[in-house]
């Protein structure tokens, strides 16, 4: 650890020395002022570290319904789904396991400091302008400290906070209708009251039945079956205003409400079947602010602050007990950062950022503990962009406390956590590219982990992985075929100690212990090939394909050196497009590899392979100031029967059709 912290602190050392000195050879012109409003996109292929994007131009035409749907499009990603529209969905990148990815709104992260679990059917699509994931540390120069910690960050920007218009009012309003008897219902309206200030809100109405046909296999015997209890409601409420308080000063701020009622469908097991009550209400509210400013020339400062108020009821009056189950859990959070980067040269960055979380649950458990954990994120980087090679290093110290009402508290927890990437253009003229990359990342057990009742362990120890990153790549920027073609391969090792595991403490009783290691071994491949117009057709073809094998390495395990459960060996997603005029049609096919149940690899616990084809077409029309666009969406077009996870029969085939109208 101390000599990869030196090599870390030796790298900044040396590019502060060779930039700090160097005269700026840029002439400056002062000229009229001109505003800004968007950060630039870093570039994938530019990269140091596995970096993929989605725009709002690519979700538009795709057949993605939600924002779980568009992230299974990008590389590395498995979508964890327990079925049906209102079922829980969480994304594990690489494997690691959905509490190793942050997630962050408009550059503040999402917390669920009780499952460390983000929910992604709790955000709209309909309201989302861009979608990075991020394999290492984040793109913007002035992220929050806690940025720097997860394995990867999806960072999601909202159309409101991307907004570039000129115009004074724009509003949309979208119309869904489609099977299970879903219906969605959103508007929104961005206005801006003056150059400085400008204001924007979005809702959103979803509801369904949920109920699907699908065939329960047992053994040769197929019967079949309507999913049921699996109804959804939802609503959605974003505020976001924008002003500018000086030249160079802005303050963006959001208030989010999210509110929904659910029903849980059962596993679909022999004498189960369809006869769950469980029910589940969700209700998030959270503010947010961000600060930004320019200090003094070449550097620029960022205060970010949140308030949040989670609550979640879970009910099941099915339970084996008296009364059944009716458990409450109430989540809040406060949260500050300050952030600042300073550009002594133009090739040179450097960066700080320290933040502070207070979280806390209570829940009307037995005997609750009622914790409470304090956390504190230091972050410090340089990044140095040449024209024919980068290098980003950073360092991240971390500390938590925590306190309890009742009973015992977890001990206090520090880590460091170094990274190091680099990337290198050998050719000038030719588009090859090479990277490397080594970062640390922990992950720091739940207040479910480390309290829930009969279960906690309050000893735990953080899961800590080392990630390993190998690549190159070739690009082409325009040729008289493709207006821009690019091929990236990522090879990756990724080795995950004291991962936190629920055993059996005897014949009734579960406890929470650190005792698996996990060794990841992959290759991730990315193509992208975007042909210039050819009979009026412009094409569009994207591709990723990985393979990995993700096995216990746990000295003395019984399943050692098994595949772990619910990993493919091999997944892939091929998408064609063509637009013509106002026209657009997406084919996307997806394929997930067999995988295992549990952690013995044996024939029992086997899941089959599948592979799902998704069809969209979209035309839209322009009417004096309003444009109206129509879209059918056919979802598993040949009506696949498969699980994600076991005894989860999910939908087979399924038709949305959207209206929108904007102005």
């Amino acid at each position: 650890m101390r000599s990869e912290c030196l090599v870390i602190l030796t790298c900044i050392a040396i590019a502060v020395q060779v930039y700090a000195h160097t005269p700026d050879s840029i002439k400056s012109v002062e000229g009229r002022e001109l505003e800004v409003r968007a950060k630039r996109a870093v570039r994938p292929a530019e990269s140091p570290i596995p970096l993929e994007s989605l725009s709002q131009e690519e979700l538009v035409k795709t057949s993605a319904n939600s924002l779980a749907d568009a992230v299974r499009q990008l590389p590395s990603v498995m979508l964890k789904d327990y079925g049906g529209i209102g079922g829980l969905k969480t994304i594990s990148v690489r494997s690691l396991g959905a509490e190793h990815t942050t997630v962050q709104l408009d550059g503040i992260k999402i917390s669920d400091t009780q499952t460390g679990q983000i929910d992604l059917s709790k955000f709209s699509l309909e309201n989302v302008a861009r979608i990075e994931l991020s394999q290492g540390n984040p793109t913007d120069d002035l992220s929050p400290a806690r940025a720097y910690a997860s394995a990867s960050l999806l960072s999601i920007t909202s159309r409101s906070q991307a907004s570039e218009s000129s115009k004074m009012l724009s509003m949309r309003a979208m119309l869904q209708l489609g099977s299970f008897d879903f219906f969605g219902l959103s508007a929104s309206a961005d206005l801006s009251a003056s150059k400085w200030l400008r204001g924007a809100l979005s809702f959103e109405r979803q509801t369904a039945s949920g109920q699907y046909r699908y065939l329960f296999r047992d053994g040769a015997q197929q019967i079949p079956l309507q999913r049921r209890n699996s109804d959804v409601h939802t609503t959605r409420l974003e505020f976001d205003l924008a002003t500018k308080l000086a030249s160079k000063t802005t303050l963006r701020a959001k208030a989010y409400f999210y509110d929904s009622e659910r029903g849980l469908p059962n596993a679909a097991i022999i004498g189960n079947f369809e006869n769950s009550q469980q029910r589940l209400w969700t209700r998030d509210a959270f503010a947010q602010a961000t600060f930004e400013t320019e200090l003094a020339s070449q550097v620029r400062m960022a205060l970010n602050a949140k308030a949040a108020h989670n609550y979640l009821r879970f009910i099941d009056p099915l339970a084996l007990s008296l009364d059944g189950i009716d458990d409450r859990y109430t989540q809040r959070e406060g949260y500050l950062s300050v952030s600042i980067c300073f550009k002594p040269a133009a090739a040179l960055t450097l960066a700080a950022a320290s933040d502070a979380v207070l979280n806390d649950l209570d829940a009307t458990l037995w005997q609750f503990a009622k914790p409470t954990r304090f956390s504190s994120y230091t972050a410090v980087g340089a990044k140095v962009r040449e024209e024919g090679w980068s290098v980003d290093a950073s360092l991240l110290s971390v500390f938590v406390q925590e306190t309890t009402v009742r009973g015992e508290a977890a001990p206090k927890r520090s880590v460091l956590l170094p990274t190091l990437a680099m990337a290198f253009k050998p050719f000038r003229d030719i588009g090859f590219r090479t990277r490397a990359a080594y970062k640390q990342s922990f992950r720091m057990p739940t207040f479910n982990d480390l309290y829930y009742t009969r279960v906690g362990n309050i000893n735990l120890r953080p899961e800590r992985v080392e990630l390993f990153n190998l690549g190159l790549g070739y690009e082409l920027l325009a040729t008289d075929l493709f207006q821009y073609a690019a091929l990236r391969l990522d090879g990756f090792r990724n080795l995950t100690t004291d991962k936190i595991l629920a055993i059996p403490r005897d014949a009734f009783n579960w406890s929470m212990q650190n005792i698996a290691v996990v060794e990841a071994w992959g290759v991730d491949v990315r193509l992208e090939l975007f042909f210039k117009k050819w009979l009026g057709i412009e094409w569009a073809v994207t591709a990723n394909y990985t393979y990995q094998t993700v096995t216990d390495v746990t000295p003395d395990s019984p399943t050692f050196g098994n595949q772990i459960a619910y990993t493919p060996f091999e997944y892939a997603m091929l998408m064609l497009s063509a637009s013509w005029g106002k026209w657009s049609l997406v084919w996307m096919q997806s394929y997930v590899g067999y995988r295992y149940q549990l952690g013995e690899n044996i024939i029992a616990n086997l899941l089959p392979p599948y592979m799902l084809s998704d069809v969209s077409l979209r035309t839209e029309e322009r009417l004096w100031e309003l444009t109206a666009a129509l879209k059918l969406d056919i979802n598993n077009l040949f009506d696949e029967q498969y699980e994600v996870i076991r005894s989860f029969p999910m939908p087979g085939r399924n038709v949305r059709l959207t209206l929108s109208v904007s102005y």
